[in-house]
């Protein structure tokens, strides 16, 4: 019969390891393939919602009453107005009499010159010739003139705004004793028209003789 296996002898010393192997050579890359083409643009997104309405601002400040921005007795472009109204322009439009006045003749020889408009006194004025009255009104500045007979007589007729202006401000008062020259010729070659603050009327004064003189100019 076989003898019984003997026992397992014990394992012999590993080996050493033996040397890597060479890397072998990096392979070439390829080729970069051709850009694709753009993709459609995507449909646009819903609208986002509404935002909240802000809320009212204040109510602005209310216009005049008929919209007129000045008053009768406001000192205003060197003078106070004494007139206002609304023209074809539809704007606001006023006469301005001046702080202070004098006296002088309407001319020192007396002479036709056609300055025969009762509403326009700018225009008779720049007619006037020899005359110490224009002498007076031009040496106030620039659009000043001697109002024609229809001026002043608007300017008697709001005297009252006038003089309280005028007195609280310390300016020349329009005395109701006054005799003014109006820029207006009377139809004697001699004379011109003059407006009575006494008896609030006008009538007719020798060019050559010297009355109140007060200077008007319009906006």
């Amino acid at each position: 019969a076989t003898g019984l296996t003997g026992a397992t002898g014990s394992a012999g010393p590993a080996g050493a390891t033996g040397p890597a192997g060479a890397t072998g050579a990096t392979g070439l890359t390829g080729a970069t393939g051709t850009a694709g083409a753009t993709g459609a643009t995507g449909a646009t997104g819903p609208a986002g919602a509404t935002g909240l309405t802000g809320t009212t601002g204040p109510a602005g400040a209310a216009a005049p009453i008929g919209g007129f921005t000045h008053y009768l007795g406001e000192i205003y472009d060197g003078g106070i107005i004494y007139y206002l109204y609304r023209g074809s322009d539809s704007l606001e439009h006023g006469l301005i009499v001046a702080l202070t006045e004098s006296s002088a003749r309407w001319q020192t020889s007396a002479t036709r010159v056609n300055a025969d408009r009762t509403e326009d006194g700018a225009y008779n004025t720049a007619l006037m010739t020899g005359s110490p009255a224009k002498t007076y009104i031009t040496s106030l500045g620039a659009d000043w003139y001697l109002p024609s007979i229809d001026e002043l007589a608007l300017l008697y007729y709001n005297r009252y705004c006038a003089n309280k202006a005028l007195r609280a401000g310390g300016y020349t008062l329009l005395p109701k004793t006054n005799q003014y020259w109006s820029s207006t010729e009377s139809t004697d070659v001699t004379a011109a028209n003059l407006w009575f603050f006494d008896a609030g009327d006008s009538h007719d004064g020798a060019k050559t003789a010297t009355y109140a003189v007060r200077g008007v100019r319009a906006f």
